[in-house]
């Protein structure tokens, strides 16, 4: 049994198990903070509204990659995004992908990497994730002009952790090449 809790892929796996919990059920409750009702914090609203601060950004996002392809849009409220004379979409919160950058975080946490080289690949995996949510919601909203229909019937939401999945395995593939040429040099 000592041998288990000695060993480094079950250390990895604990830690990368235990920190993805943390961080999602924990962002989770903390986003929860700022919605009206229950454990309701007027603080936490107004001045940590990580859900807003996310949505806000997206939809600034989307709203400029419309404009370049020539539509103009308009908020109809805090969620809703419509382009004029056209359909909209609701950007709840599951859209934001915060479950897919909670496994990137909890990934890089769980590694061995030095710090810096952490700090790196999270800030590039979590801006490249973010560019992934931009795209697939600017796609999502041009879908209700263009009436397209996502491939073999999967929902938006599916084809958004496919895709994020398969750009995190890439990243690991690459993450974990870096990290044994730097174990190489040492």
């Amino acid at each position: 049994m000592n041998y288990i809790f000695k060993n480094a892929q079950f250390k990895f796996v604990i830690i990368l198990g235990l920190t993805y919990l943390l961080l999602y059920y924990g962002l989770k409750y903390f986003i929860g903070l700022s919605v009206p009702g229950g454990s309701y914090s007027i603080i936490v609203d107004q001045y940590f509204n990580i859900a807003n601060f996310t949505r806000n950004g997206i939809m600034y996002c989307v709203q400029n990659i419309s404009t370049l392809f020539g539509y103009t849009t308009i908020r109809e409220s805090n969620i809703i995004l419509k382009i004029v004379g056209g359909g909209g979409i609701k950007l709840i919160y599951g859209c934001l992908g915060f479950g897919v950058m909670c496994f990137w975080v909890s990934f890089i946490v769980a590694t061995k990497a030095k710090l810096i080289s952490k700090a790196k690949w999270l800030i590039f995996g979590l801006s490249l994730l973010w560019v992934i949510n931009i795209i697939r919601i600017s796609l999502v909203l041009f879908s209700t002009v263009y009436m397209w229909k996502f491939p073999f019937g999967i929902d938006q939401h599916t084809w958004f952790n496919i895709v994020s999945y398969l750009f995190i395995f890439v990243m690991i593939y690459f993450f974990e090449l870096q990290l044994k040429k730097q174990n190489g040099k040492s």
